[in-house]
Parts: structure tokens; sequence; C-alpha cells
């Protein structure tokens, strides 16, 4: 498998053939990070994936000021928001308690480039359970299994960032979370791939 999204094709056939499926517990969600204009690439990775759209959450990039960041991208508008496509496989796969009071909106700076808020955690184990996998993680996060060739703790950014955000262990995100066997030594109920 490929440890670096970016070396990956940009038609979406070899993220749609990773062996997600065999990985993850048979009972299972994803949190599948899709910029605005990948949308349909998203549900068809999600479909691929055996996973069912259920709902998303819309992460809003703003400035110091609270204002829209409009730095974004795009080819038709400038994308202040970006979309985590929130999806699940097997029966009773309901989110904990919490997801009955998450609202499906965050703001928050932006991040180094490709870099996600990393609020995205704490709302996954708060609405999922556990074990959780990060692929094409950059850099650790305390009980998550990480993979990617940016998957290690002295993962620090090598460009020019935000101030504001300049640290060490800051990544890009795939999560699993589960009790199957699976590659990477763990049973995955939970995916957030970005």
């Amino acid at each position: 498998m490929i440890g670096d999204i970016e070396a990956l094709d940009k038609s979406g056939v070899e993220i749609c053939a990773l062996p997600v499926p065999a990985i993850v517990a048979e009972t299972a969600h994803l949190d599948l990070w899709v910029p605005n204009a990948l949308l349909p690439d998203g549900l068809r990775v999600m479909a691929a994936w055996g996973f069912a759209y259920k709902a998303n959450i819309v992460w809003h990039k703003i400035r110091k000021d609270g204002g829209g960041d409009g730095r974004g991208v795009g080819f038709y508008f400038g994308n202040v928001t970006e979309l985590v496509l929130f999806g699940t496989r097997g029966k009773n796969a309901r989110t904990r308690d919490a997801g009955w009071r998450q609202v499906n909106y965050l703001a928050t700076r932006k991040r180094e480039h490709s870099r996600k808020l990393d609020e995205i955690y704490d709302l996954v184990e708060a609405c999922s359970h556990g074990p959780y996998l990060e692929m094409f993680a950059r850099g650790t996060r305390p009980g998550w299994t990480v993979w990617g060739s940016h998957a290690d703790a002295t993962y620090a950014p090598t460009w020019k960032t935000y101030v504001h955000n300049s640290a060490s262990g800051r990544r890009r995100t795939l999560a699993i979370a589960g009790n199957n066997t699976n590659p990477f030594g763990l049973a995955p109920s939970v995916v957030t791939f970005g």
C-alpha cells in the first residue's frame, strides 16, 4: 500500500482500491475529508469501502477576526469550507450519545497546507467507539494507531505555514476504529480520511 496520499492517483481509483473493507470492523464509522469540488469522488470512495453516507460536518475556515478565510482555492468560488462525510457500515452503527448533541458545523482557523483541524479528533473520539486508526497520518496522536509516510512523532511541516499553527505532530486524516483483525493489528470501527 502507498503510505503517502500525495503519491496516489488523483482519479481516486487507488484510494477506492485501498483494503479498508478488509481491515475495519463489521460495524464501523467513516469520517472522510472531501474538498467541495471532489464531493462526487468522496461519495464514490465511501461506497467502494462499503460505507453508506449518513451525514456531513462542515469545516468553516476562519481568520483570526472570525471572518471567512478567503485564501482558499476554488474554480468557481473562494472555498472557505471543507466537508467531512460521515458514513456507517454494519448493523447498529449508531454514534455514541455525544453524536446526538454534536452539531455538524465547526469553525476554526486554517492550518498549514492539507492539515485538518485538530478538533475533529476529539469529535471522532466522543462520537465513535475505538480503537482508532489514522491513515496518511502526519505525526502521531495518543490512543490512535497511525499509518503513512509521515506517521511518526518527529513529523513537522517542511514548508512555510501559518505561525499560529506551526508545530510538529500536525497531520492529515484517515481514522479507523473497531475490533477485527487487520494488517494494523487492531479492529477498526471508525475511519477518518483526508
